[in-house]
């Protein structure tokens, strides 16, 4: 973005904070949701969301005269600096969508960002895309330690008369389901 995304302290907005037990720290309720849907992306199969973990400097971004090289944002004074990203690897607990007795296929995962536009911003339409996610056949029985990665293909923008296909790394999916 062009400036500092810093929210509210939970202390002084404890409406849109939840305590998170999974990280033991405060989370912005409705950070995003995630839809998957059949592979015709009409028929919803099941809905998750990820918390926001603690809204801070992962990855710087950007660079140039007006963007920091010092992390400032962490857990402890949650935000988003100007030309930085909050990046999360797939195995940070709580950020899946349980695909438990969904059968194998191909659906689309449509992932949304601030939902409920509890924060301002310029403009909202670029908090949504879609991507195309194959689950394969013969799951492991059991909880899987690691998240099952799967495989993506494409990612839609979500941009009206844009329909930019390009190359995904992978999806992670928490699965209980039985072979």
């Amino acid at each position: 973005g062009n400036a500092d995304f810093a929210p509210p302290d939970p202390k002084t907005r404890p409406d849109i904070y939840e305590y998170g037990p999974c990280h033991q720290h405060f989370h912005f309720m409705d950070f995003a949701k995630y839809t998957l849907y059949d592979e015709s992306g009409s028929n919803k199969v099941i809905e998750g969301k990820k918390y926001a973990y603690c809204m801070e400097d992962t990855v710087q971004s950007q660079v140039g005269g007006n963007i920091s090289c010092e992390k400032k944002y962490d857990c402890g004074m949650q935000g988003i600096q100007k030309g930085w990203i909050d990046s999360y690897g797939w195995s940070l607990d709580c950020s899946w969508i349980d695909i438990t007795g969904i059968p194998a296929g191909r659906y689309q995962l449509e992932i949304v960002v601030n939902p409920g536009r509890k924060f301002a911003e310029v403009s909202y339409n670029n908090n949504a895309m879609k991507i195309i996610v194959d689950v394969p056949d013969g799951l492991p029985f059991g909880s899987v330690d690691v998240p099952l990665r799967v495989q993506t293909s494409s990612i839609d923008t979500g941009k009206e008369g844009s329909k930019k296909s390009k190359k995904a790394g992978s999806s992670s999916v928490k699965t209980d389901k039985k072979t």
